[in-house]
């Protein structure tokens, strides 16, 4: 056997724009990160030196950007997976065009008496505590 190479299997270089949405992903999460760990230092060291009032303000003064480029960040991955929708994938046959059975119904399908003689043995069985 010898060992070629298909060129036209390479997969396709990504476009421009989702390029940029992957390098703004990765400083939006990058930032929120770092935001957070900066609130958390902070409130560490001003909690430390017995200033609950500073690790309150410095939550309050940091807390706009860290949320804001995790909802960034949030976006930013819906977007990137929106536009990668069947993309992934391709080689698995997954039956999706299966329907589902539920697993209770699936197993009486398969096991049809199990549940009458279940159903008989716990309808005609005195109860032990003696009560009716």
């Amino acid at each position: 056997m010898s060992s070629t190479t298909n060129a036209s299997a390479a997969a396709p270089a990504p476009s421009r724009t989702t390029r940029v949405l992957t390098n703004l992903f990765a400083l939006s999460v990058l930032f929120f990160l770092l935001a957070g760990l900066v609130i958390v230092i902070t409130q560490a060291v001003a909690l430390a030196a017995g200033d609950a009032t500073a690790a309150r303000g410095w939550a309050s003064t940091l807390d706009p950007y860290a949320f804001g480029g995790a909802s960034v960040a949030g976006v930013l991955a819906f977007l990137l997976s929106y536009g990668a929708a069947g993309k992934h994938d391709d080689h698995i046959d997954d039956d999706s065009d299966v329907e589902v059975e539920d697993g209770y119904e699936t197993y009486l399908a398969h096991h049809p008496h199990d549940h009458d003689r279940d159903h008989d043995r716990d309808r005609d069985r005195p109860i032990e505590d003696g009560r009716a």
